[in-house]
């Protein structure tokens, strides 16, 4: 958030550097942490599973090393082709691919193990480093904006993996056996995971190339918001993947599934509901009045959250029974769709028809996940709760959209409805917290 009182172009220039590390996580990591969870939870001996991370690490690094050497030789630079930008892929940026990589790794294996502390703050880790950097950048010097970032992720992530190392004690390098088992299961999971990529970024693209690095800043900030929101539960699901692994059934998927879509309910649909109706509050506390134009779009995020509760939930229960492959149809569909949806929308609406298109596709997602795991005889019947709580929220962005509200009357509706919201669900939140 600091950067944002900088520049625009000074938060376009860190979205683009976000959009790196997450294709570096998606494209360089087979399979995912999700994969690594997966194969690391069916090996019961510790050493084994650090002789697969050992493996696995090196793996990665060679896809990320012989790739960089083939774009060398062919003179291909990546980072303009992708955003159409004025920016070059440089060598301190595979630099910080490749302790991006390993750390990466490592967290999937904190993770298995439930080293839930250290998997929280390593999981953070980007955001600590972006945020020295950014502090770095306000206070002493704006220049070379670029490359302070990429040295603070250098040094930031080389510190945090040597201590890893130490500290988990990951040494042996025997040769160990699910090797086969590992890329069988993890091959469409990594094609999943880079559909994931284009469905999550594919917006951000789009505006890198139809407009300018300034509009990508503003758009940025308000992933940044969404992203904040989303935080919490997204740490609740990941936690629980493991478990998910181990106990999901197909007797008990609808309990498990609905119980943590009541949980991140709990704590999406009320933050939800407070930012959409002060938009404008919120973004000049958090940024400055400049980006007061990119309210709409955070009031249909913030209703595209609630919508999409569901589908952090549902792929997690299908990785878990096994169904990467079947994952990976659906998402691939559901990404083409959105592209399609992007594109005709653009012209007319702009930013926010992409976000419209977001939108379209988190429905349509949640569907299709439904209706597979259903015909699989997995089935989950979402609670009546979701379908309040997405009613809800449709009737406030239509209302704060239509109807002039004054701020004052804004924060009354809001704080009487996390009241009466916190007396209706008293109990659930107790339990959520006790857990």
């Amino acid at each position: 958030m600091l950067v944002s009182r900088v520049s625009a172009e000074a938060a376009g220039e860190l979205g683009l550097i976000e959009l790196f590390y997450n294709a570096v996580v998606t494209f360089f990591l087979f399979g995912g942490e999700t994969a690594v969870v997966k194969i690391l939870s069916d090996i019961e001996k510790i050493n084994q599973k650090k002789s697969f991370l050992i493996y696995y690490m090196a793996v990665c690094i060679l896809y990320l090393v012989l790739l960089t050497v083939i774009l060398s030789i062919f003179r291909i630079d990546i980072i303009k082709l992708v955003t159409n930008s004025p920016n070059k892929t440089s060598l301190i940026m595979y630099v910080a691919a490749a302790f991006i990589i390993i750390q990466n790794i490592l967290l999937a294996y904190q993770k298995e193990r439930e080293m839930f502390l250290e998997y929280s703050i390593g999981s953070k880790l980007f955001n600590i480093i972006v945020f020295f950097a950014s502090l770095y950048i306000v206070f002493i010097t704006r220049n070379n904006i670029n490359s302070i970032f990429y040295i603070f992720i250098i040094i930031g992530y080389f510190i945090y993996v040597l201590i890893m190392f130490f500290r988990l004690n990951i040494t042996d390098i025997k040769k160990e056996l699910y090797r086969q088992k590992f890329f069988k299961f993890a091959f469409f999971l990594h094609a999943s995971t880079i559909v994931a990529f284009f469905f999550d970024r594919i917006d951000q693209l789009l505006i890198i190339n139809k407009f300018s690095i300034e509009v990508l800043g503003g758009y940025y900030l308000v992933i940044k918001v969404v992203n904040m929101v989303k935080l919490i539960p997204n740490i609740y699901n990941s936690a629980f993947y493991p478990f998910f692994c181990k106990q999901l059934k197909k007797n008990n998927i609808n309990l498990l599934a609905n119980n943590l879509l009541k949980n991140n309910l709990l704590i999406l649909f009320p933050i939800s509901f407070t930012i959409m109706l002060n938009s404008d509050l919120f973004i000049k506390i958090l940024f400055v009045t400049q980006y007061i134009a990119y309210k709409n779009i955070l009031e249909f995020f913030m209703f595209i959250i609630v919508i999409g509760t569901p589908g952090m939930i549902l792929n997690y229960c299908l990785f878990a029974i096994g169904k990467s492959k079947q994952y990976f149809y659906i998402s691939f569909v559901v990404v083409t769709i959105q592209v399609i949806v992007s594109f005709l929308l653009l012209p007319y609406f702009g930013i926010v028809g992409l976000v419209v298109a977001k939108g379209i596709t988190f429905v349509l997602l949640n569907c299709f996940c439904l209706l597979y795991m259903k015909s699989i005889k997995y089935k989950v019947k979402l609670i009546k709760r979701y379908y309040i709580a997405v009613v809800i929220s449709a009737f406030v962005l239509v209302s704060i959209n239509l109807i002039e509200f004054s701020m004052l009357l804004r924060l009354v509706i809001s704080l009487t409805f996390l009241i009466v919201f916190l007396i209706i669900n008293y109990k659930d939140i107790i339990k959520l917290f006790k857990n």
